[in-house]
């Protein structure tokens, strides 16, 4: 059951960085988020252009969230080590699993894309 979690927590990270970098929501809401993060500064703006930078921060936001107010482990690494109170090696790992993971999704995602197989929801 463990595994199904952990594979749920990074398709879900994946599409909600793939949201916050690419697709400007209903209402322009991500545009609107990104557009507030550049104007508080640019390197603020930079982390919404990138896979890598949003997914990283993505990872620590939930690790803590996850570590600190959820008693149910849904990150790897708080799956993993929760139960030993190493919060100072469990958010940097998760931060870095996150990451990782979110940019070989990212990557097999344009790979499929450039050998055109896409999702479409209209029947052939």
């Amino acid at each position: 059951m463990e595994i199904v979690t952990i594979i749920i927590y990074f398709i879900c990270v994946f599409g909600l960085a793939e949201l916050l970098i690419y697709y400007d929501g209903f209402l322009h809401i991500f545009e609107y988020i990104r557009a507030i993060a550049h104007k508080i500064h640019p390197h603020i703006g930079e982390l919404f252009t990138c896979v890598a930078c949003c997914s990283c921060w993505l990872g620590i936001m939930f690790s803590t969230i996850n570590y600190l107010w959820i008693s149910v482990p849904f990150t790897p690494f708080n799956i993993i080590l929760g139960s030993t109170g190493l919060w100072w090696l469990i958010i940097p790992l998760d931060m870095a699993v996150t990451a990782g993971m979110t940019l070989l999704l990212h990557h097999l995602d344009e790979a499929l894309e450039r050998m055109g197989i896409t999702y479409t929801d209209e029947e052939q």
